[in-house]
């Protein structure tokens, strides 16, 4: 039987710490918390990120997400995925969804064998979807 976990975050409330390795070409190292919440706008956890940026070309950047969302007391979800951008920063583009796959779980998700699909709204909000096999 496939689980399903659906929530949403909100830029708005990302805090960022950014360091840069190498101004040009540009190499960024993103640190990246924010809250959880679930489809009743109740907070039940959060994400951490490392978000690495390396400049491909011209515009050009290649974005590496490293992610953990807790959940409270339930465990954690991890994941990982790459995606190109047109910015030095770890900010999806509208239009742009990603999937990936779970890379490891605890807790509840210790098991978890499944997919993440995250999708960037207009108004800042990201929404997860969870699909996974224990």
């Amino acid at each position: 039987m496939c689980s399903k976990l659906s929530f949403y975050f909100n830029d708005s409330e990302f805090k960022i710490t950014e360091i840069v390795i190498k101004e040009a070409p540009y190499i960024g190292h993103w640190f990246v918390t924010c809250p959880i919440y679930n489809g009743n706008n109740k907070l039940i956890g959060y994400k951490a990120a490392d978000d690495y940026i390396q400049e491909v070309g011209t515009g050009k950047y290649l974005v590496r997400y490293l992610i953990t969302y807790f959940i409270n007391g339930k465990g954690t979800i991890s994941c990982e995925y790459a995606t190109p951008n047109d910015q030095p920063n770890p900010y999806l583009s509208l239009g742009v969804t990603a999937k990936t796959r779970i890379t490891s779980g605890t807790g509840d998700y210790v098991n978890a064998n499944g997919c993440l699909k995250l999708t960037p709204k207009t108004d800042g909000r990201f929404d997860i979807v969870i699909s996974y096999k224990s």
